[in-house]
């Protein structure tokens, strides 16, 4: 990882009670780089066990990759969920300008 690389920046909104903080998580960066495996590991802290799909303590982790910002073709989101239809793992990914502008703005997650 690079020095101060912001994809260690991990931005936390919480709707309901209407707040954000930043967290700087290097050691997830260390672990699983970005991406898919940043947001599944956040999703795995974050989401309180048998929560509901459709509740309010369900996050949704939207995640960049490490390339993203620096090479031309790496420009994917990511957002991991609990699956409303499964109750499982809900992954889904997305083009487009959204991981460039995370990145851009400073975060990772």
């Amino acid at each position: 990882m690079l020095p101060n690389d912001p994809v260690a920046n991990v931005l936390h909104i919480d709707l309901t009670r209407k707040t954000s903080h930043v967290e700087r998580r290097e050691d997830l960066v260390d672990e699983v780089l970005g991406g898919t495996g940043m947001a599944v590991r956040l999703l795995a802290e974050l989401a309180p066990e048998g929560c509901d799909p459709l509740g309010p303590d369900n996050p949704i982790v939207m995640a960049v990759g490490p390339l993203t910002g620096h090479y031309p073709l790496a420009s994917k989101t990511v957002a991991a969920f609990k699956s409303p239809h499964t109750g499982n793992l809900g992954e889904s990914h997305c083009g487009g300008r959204s991981a460039v502008a995370i990145r851009m703005a400073g975060y990772g997650a």
